[in-house]
Formats: structure tokens, C-alpha cells, sequence
């Protein structure tokens, strides 16, 4: 199982089917064996993830909105789409190191699954969900000196060939629409038919259209061509560095080797073949960077992986890495540490935010950690780069063009978890959002619903709302929503911020702690216009409603605010005002204070409560609405309700001191 950070774990064989918490008390839950059963849940419906975060909602519906596209296909023939089958199971980035490089254990597991059998490596230990071998390549290469002798032998081995026939330069250079740009030829691993001659064509190509992007050109020739040597690869294609005919880990190389493997030899006629070559291409660019060969050795699979996969699609925009998309774009709470080609999406995220992406991808391998090199890509701090990310991948545009993603040849897939509120409805959910990961929701409401309130707390970014701002969710947040024609009490007073009818809200958080999991908690229900106003006239009571443990009511008394802007909420007690009949719901022996700055955190502020003579206080929860004459509380002793104001009075009017 692959735990999604957002309270959530999965098994990424059914990323597509959605998750959905019905209204009427059950739910469908995945067992291990992959069957569905019906859950009878009660009043209240949970569900309990394996090892992390709780969801409790009533009255709702939650849908999990991951892979919304629908599964990915099994790829047709090979010559007319080579994207390599995806089979879903582990993730290969779940075994990176923590700071994103490749531990020995997973080096030898790809080279064995793509290459042929190593000692040490289990061919059926990962899957492969890549199409080139230069991770594997790279981090053995990072480990070369703890290989054995054996090991690195089996290592040479895919080096080797038969003897290299040089290709002329006139061989090439003949090539019609062709025009190598005076670079040296490369030389061929095979008999240079016009097939074969094309990698060398290619090759030269896509070098001069990445060195006008990159604004840099590659100091050293490229090696390319076709390769026999090894037996039966699952690889198309791999790059590496070489140092006087060698491969090397370290150091400043003299070629920059690309081999196109045996899967590959059947795609060398389709566009997608260019794509496979950009990425190879872009490879030897970061060999090629300030660091040397070490820097994509021990670099972050997400800047070495990621950004070779993003210049590639950006150079040859085809098919070729739709399951990376897909990964990137229905997975949001993968860490960005424990990406790889995946990660092609924080770059187009990066250019759609104004960053000049192109300047850093070959910078990247020396910016340090996963913070320093969100930094350097897009020029703010991490925390705003984190949010522009989560932001992005709502995939909410009705909400505003900042909340969708786009890219070159990006799919139409989805991560964002879509919580539905039925009328008169709260949701309460419990999520865990790790660091570098992102949790993108969309709130909706049923047509009917007028008043919709959204508090946040423990979580960091922004809430937005179609034709109107974007709000910024710190680490306690309260807002009350209204649907348009419901904002004004019939006595006056604004309710919240004005939604179109079926509006949805954009919600993108993030953790706000570098290093360190966020509990975060959301909380969002709808009510009526009447409700919300307390239906009452000026000139009527304050009215506190107890749903907890047991409904009653408390009527008159007073709301003050004091000169400090802290609101003094009293009922009960003998406050009924002159002439004024109660209802039968209300209670003489109940009496309660309310203390509370509104702009204050909902646990700070106090509830003083007597019921029968009998005191509660002790711990709280307050929340007050936008414009202060309402709320809601709950006392750790259980008893909860909410309160609305007629309207706002001065201590000394209160009290008769003026």
C-alpha cells in the first residue's frame, strides 16, 4: 500500500476509482483482496485509512477525484506509441533516500529489471515505469566503489559492443534537411544504415534546440547510436558520461554518451522518438553542468529526472510521458523529495508562476536541498512556492486560471479531493500533509444551500472563490461563504463573501513546518440564510441554541463589544428583556458567558456555562462568523451549540454606565 499524505492510503491499482461517502450513513470500502463491501457506519460515517489520518463526515459526500481520466491504458503497438506500459504497484520513488538520491538496493533492482541480472539486484523488486536506463546507470555509479568486482563488471558489460564504425561527417551531413550546425559527427555503435545515421541527425537537433533554450551550449561531443550489447533490455535508451572512453561517477567528461537499445530500435520512425532522445539529450546537459558528472550521480532524482523529462516534452511534445503526467497530476501528496520523472510537473508549474525554468535546470543539481532548489526554480520562498504548487494542481479553473495546470502535452487527470456538501451538512476531516507535498481540495455545495462556513486549521496556503479573492489560509482560519441572493440578514448585516450559484472553492495547503508532518483539520458545513440570520428582527434577543448533549435554548442577554474589539457574549441569568415571551425551548436555569477576540485562534477564548447550578468550563473551541453576530462553540465537558446576536451593544449600554 502507498500512503497518500492527506489521510489517506491506496493502492495504486485503483488510483481511478473514486471514493465515495454517501449521505445516508454508508460508504464503500476496499478490502486487501480488491473487493468492495458496504460499510454501516450510523449517524456519522468515518473512514480510517491504514496507519494515518481519520475523514468524518455527516451528511456528505467525499469524492476522491484521483485519475479522473480513467486508468491508464495498456499502450497499442510499440511503433505506434512507445510509452512503456505502466503496471501499477510500488513507486519507484518511495525507495529514494529522503533527499531524494538513489540508495544502492534500488541502483541494483533497476539495472536488474532493465538490464539483466546483477548480483544483489531483484528483477521483480520495482516495476519499470521509465523508459531509461540512466537512473539505474547513475546510481550504481554513485555506489561504484561499494560494488564488487562482479558487479561492476556486469556493469561494464552494457558499455561494450562489437567494433564502432565512424560515421563521416559527409555521411551525415547528406541527410536531407539536415544541418548539423558544424558539430563533430558522433560515432556509431552499428552498421550506419539511414536508419541508424538518423539517431546522429536527431541528435544534433534536439542539442541545438536545447542549447537556445538552455542559453548554454554543450562543451563536449555526444556519442550516439544504437547498441546491441545487452542480450534482452526493458530500456529504450540510456545516457552517461564517458572520461577517455570510460564511464565515470565523477569529473569533467570528454563525451557524453547516448545509446538507443533494442525496445527503442522499433520507435526510431514515430515523433515520440524525438521525445526519447530529448531526454537523453538533456541528460548530457546536466553531465555537463558546473558540478560535473557527480552532481547528476548524487543529484535529486526530481532535478535530474524531472527536469530531463520536462525539456523533453517541451522539445518534443508527444504521448511519450503521459503516465508521468498522470502520476504527477493524481498523486499531489507525494513529497517532491520522492519524485522522479514525475516531476516534470513542478517545472511546468514553475514557468506557468513566471520563473524562467529554462536558466535553472542545469543550476539546479548544485542548489543543495529540495527547499534550496524550489528556491532557485521559483524565485520566492518555499513556502509560496509550495502553495503556487498545490494551487495549481486543484485543477479548478471555473475558480480562476491560477488554479489549473498546464504544460506541454500535460493530460487532463486529477488529484484534488472534491467534498460535495449536502444542505444543512458539516464535514469534518482530519488530513496529514508531509513536507514538499501538497493536499488540493474542491468544495462544492447542493443547489439549495445559501450559507457555507470553511475553517482550516494547521495547514497553510489559499482558498479561492470564482469572481472573487483569493484568501490566504494560515494555520487557524474561519470564513463564512453565501450564496449570491442569501448575503444580507433581512435586518441588515452581510453574511460572508458573495458565491455564484454552484460555485465551487479551490482549497491548496501545504505543511506549514519545513521537516516535519502538518495535522491539519477541515472543517465546512452549509445552513440557511434564516438560520445564519437567527430569523429574527431588531429588536428581538440574543438566542443561544445547545444541540449538545441535549437541545434546549437560551434566550435574552447581551452582545458587547468592548473597546479592546473582544466580543462578550452573555445570556440567561435573568436577562429577558421586558415583555418578551420565551419559547418552550428555553431553559430559566442556564446561564453562559463567552469571551472571544474574533481574529483570535478558535481555542483561545473562553465558555463560562452553568446548567441546573451546576458549572462547565475548562477547554473550548469558539469560531465567529465574518460579522461577528453569530458563532458557534464546544466545551470539552460535550456541551455545544451556537449563539446569534440582534445586534451589537456597548458595555455601558449593557451595563448602564454611561
Amino acid at each position: 500500500m502507498t500512503q497518500l499524505t492527506a489521510g489517506l492510503q491506496y493502492s495504486r491499482r485503483s488510483t481511478h476509482l473514486p471514493l465515495v461517502i454517501s449521505a445516508h450513513g454508508r460508504y464503500l470500502r476496499r478490502e486487501r483482496h480488491g473487493q468492495w463491501r458496504s460499510v454501516q457506519s450510523g449517524g456519522r460515517m468515518s473512514h480510517r485509512a491504514e496507519g494515518s489520518g481519520v475523514l468524518r463526515a455527516v451528511g456528505v459526500a467525499l469524492v476522491l477525484l484521483l485519475g479522473v481520466a480513467g486508468c491508464v491504458p495498456s499502450p497499442p503497438d510499440p511503433v505506434e506509441s512507445p510509452s512503456p506500459e505502466v503496471i501499477p504497484g510500488p513507486r519507484l520513488g518511495d525507495r529514494l533516500d529522503d533527499d531524494g538520491t538513489i540508495p544502492l538496493d534500488l541502483a541494483l533492482d533497476l539495472f536488474a529489471a532493465g538490464f539483466g541480472p546483477i548480483d544483489g539486484g531483484d528483477p521483480d523488486a520495482v516495476e519499470l515505469p521509465v523508459h531509461s536506463g540512466t537512473m539505474a546507470i547513475r546510481g550504481l555509479m554513485r555506489h561504484w566503489e561499494e560494488l564488487t568486482p562482479d558487479q561492476q563488471s556486469t556493469v561494464d558489460a552494457i558499455f561494450e559492443s562489437g567494433a564502432r564504425d565512424e560515421a563521416e561527417t559527409g555521411d551525415a551531413a547528406d541527410l536531407e534537411g539536415t544541418d548539423l550546425g558544424g558539430r563533430v559527427v558522433p560515432a556509431l555503435r552499428m552498421e550506419p544504415t539511414e536508419s541508424i545515421r538518423g539517431i546522429t541527425a536527431l541528435v544534433a537537433e534536439v542539442q541545438a534546440e536545447l542549447e537556445d533554450l538552455l542559453g548554454r551550449r554543450l562543451s563536449v561531443p555526444i556519442e550516439a547510436g544504437a547498441s546491441d550489447a545487452v542480450a534482452d533490455p526493458k530500456y529504450h535508451a540510456f545516457a552517461w558520461a564517458n572520461i577517455g572512453g570510460s564511464h565515470v561517477g565523477a569529473g569533467r567528461m570528454d563525451a557524453c554518451e547516448i545509446d538507443v537499445l533494442q525496445p527503442g530500435w522499433d520507435v526510431i520512425d514515430t515523433p515520440q522518438f524525438r521525445t526519447l532522445i530529448a531526454h537523453e539529450v538533456m541528460h548530457c546537459f546536466q553531465f555537463d553542468g558546473a558540478g560535473g558528472v557527480a552532481d547528476v550521480a548524487d543529484g535529486a532524482s526530481w532535478v535530474v529526472e524531472g527536469g530531463a523529462t520536462f525539456a523533453a516534452v517541451a522539445v518534443a511534445p508527444t504521448d511519450y510521458f503521459d503516465a508521468r503526467w498522470d502520476e504527477w497530476l493524481r498523486e499531489p501528496r507525494i513529497p517532491l523529495s520522492k519524485r522522479e520523472y514525475d516531476a516534470l510537473g513542478v517545472f511546468a508549474v514553475a514557468e506557468q508562476e513566471g520563473a524562467d525554468v529554462w536558466q535553472h535546470l542545469v543550476p539546479l543539481l548544485q542548489a543543495g536541498d529540495t527547499a534550496a532548489g524550489l528556491e532557485l526554480l521559483f524565485d520566492r520562498p518555499r513556502e509560496e512556492a509550495l502553495t503556487a504548487i498545490a494551487r495549481r494542481l486543484v485543477r479548478e479553473p471555473r475558480v480562476g486560471p491560477e488554479w489549473d495546470s498546464d504544460g506541454p502535452h500535460i493530460t487532463t487527470a486529477q488529484g484534488a479531493i472534491g467534498i460535495i456538501l449536502f444542505t444543512g451538512a458539516s464535514i469534518d476531516e482530519v488530513a496529514t500533509i508531509l513536507p514538499f507535498a501538497t493536499a488540493p481540495y474542491t468544495i462544492g455545495f447542493e443547489a439549495g444551500s445559501e450559507v457555507i462556513d470553511v475553517a482550516v486549521f494547521g495547514g497553510r496556503g489559499v482558498i479561492g472563490v470564482p469572481r472573487g479573492a483569493t484568501d490566504e489560509v494560515g494555520t487557524e482560519f474561519l470564513r463564512r461563504y453565501c450564496v449570491t441572493g442569501f448575503c444580507e440578514c433581512p435586518g441588515g448585516g452581510v453574511l460572508g463573501t458573495e458565491l455564484p450559484p454552484g460555485a465551487r472553492l479551490g482549497l491548496a495547503l501545504t505543511s506549514p513546518h519545513p521537516s516535519a508532518p502538518s495535522t491539519v483539520t477541515i472543517q465546512a458545513s452549509t445552513t440557511s440564510q434564516a438560520e445564519a440570520c437567527g430569523n429574527r428582527t431588531p429588536g428581538e434577543v440574543l438566542v443561544v441554541r445547545f444541540d449538545s448533549p441535549e437541545p434546549f435554548e437560551v434566550h435574552g442577554g447581551h452582545c458587547i463589544v468592548q473597546d479592546s474589539g473582544d466580543l462578550l457574549i452573555q445570556a440567561g441569568d435573568g436577562r429577558m428583556p421586558q415583555g418578551y415571551d420565551a419559547p418552550t425551548e428555553h431553559r430559566d436555569d442556564v446561564a453562559i458567558s463567552i469571551y472571544k477576540n474574533p481574529a483570535s485562534a478558535p481555542h483561545a477564548g473562553s465558555v463560562d456555562l452553568s446548567v441546573g447550578g451546576v458549572r462547565h468550563s475548562g477547554g473550548s473551541t469558539i469560531l465567529v462568523s465574518p460579522d461577528g453576530l453569530s458563532g458557534s462553540f464546544a466545551l470539552d465537558s460535550g456541551y455545544a451549540g451556537e449563539w446569534v446576536c440582534a445586534g451589537f451593544v456597548t458595555p455601558e449600554e449593557a451595563f448602564g454606565t454611561g
